[in-house]
């Protein structure tokens, strides 16, 4: 089962991940899904469990650093480097629907990267898709 919540800042759709599916141990499932995945040009980020509430989870997709948030149900994908100082937002704090950069609290939202301040480009996002509890990303 497949669960998108794509976000991206060229015009991508988002929707809520439901609850969590657990695998069943008596069923083999398919590598289907993931193959059509990876031939639309998402790559494996990293586990569900792995993208925590309150900090970004930062990951390696191709040539790009890129942060996971989650917020409630939904996981985003956002660029490391703030678009104000150029600096990473590594350590930045996720809170209600968007990413602060620790180095000049602008905010962020996660849906589409917009600034809460206008002197700043928004921060670049990119598609998610839930997968078997698996975070894929197209990121460039």
């Amino acid at each position: 089962m497949v669960h998108r919540a794509a976000n991206s800042a060229k015009g991508g759709r988002t929707t809520e991940i439901p609850h969590r599916v657990d695998r069943r141990p008596d069923v083999r499932y398919s590598t289907a899904v993931s193959d059509e995945l990876q031939s639309e040009g998402f790559r494996r980020a990293c586990s569900v469990d792995e993208v925590g509430q309150a900090m970004p989870r930062r990951v390696e997709i191709g040539d790009r650093s890129v942060l996971l948030c989650r917020d409630g149900e939904k996981i985003f994908a956002v660029d490391e480097i703030c678009p104000h100082e150029n600096q990473s937002m590594r350590y930045g704090v996720v809170f209600g629907g968007r990413i602060i950069c620790p180095h000049h609290h602008y905010a962020f939202r996660l849906e589409d990267g917009h600034p809460n301040r206008r002197r700043c480009a928004p921060l670049e996002t990119y598609e998610v898709v839930v997968e078997d509890d698996v975070v894929w990303v197209r990121a460039g």
